[in-house]
């Protein structure tokens, strides 16, 4: 199972290799409650809804070089992504860029 949202992202850089990315989601992805703007990620391959919610601060961690640079320049260009993580939510599993909706 998977889940997935779109917005723009920007970059912390920790090393050349690893480095965390922050989500500013987009409307049809985000919801406020209590003064707090929340990510909403949606499985990927449910009829059925089912989500999940993380605070719009919450960081997510990704490696590898590559998916890193294009990450970089989706950032400088504020080009919105889609980003699929796994059931956690823990891990990048793809991306498409740019994001259609």
């Amino acid at each position: 199972m998977s889940y997935v949202t779109q917005g723009t992202v920007q970059i912390e850089r920790r090393t050349k290799a690893e480095a965390e990315i922050f989500i500013s989601p987009t409307p049809d992805y985000a919801v406020k409650h209590n003064r707090k703007d929340y990510i909403v990620f949606v499985c990927a391959e449910s009829s059925e809804v089912q989500s999940r919610l993380f605070e719009k601060t919450k960081g997510f961690p990704i490696q590898g070089e590559h998916l890193i640079e294009m990450l970089i320049e989706a950032a400088f260009q504020r080009t919105k992504v889609e980003i699929q993580t796994n059931a956690d939510c823990t891990k990048i599993d793809a991306l498409k860029i740019p994001a259609i909706p």
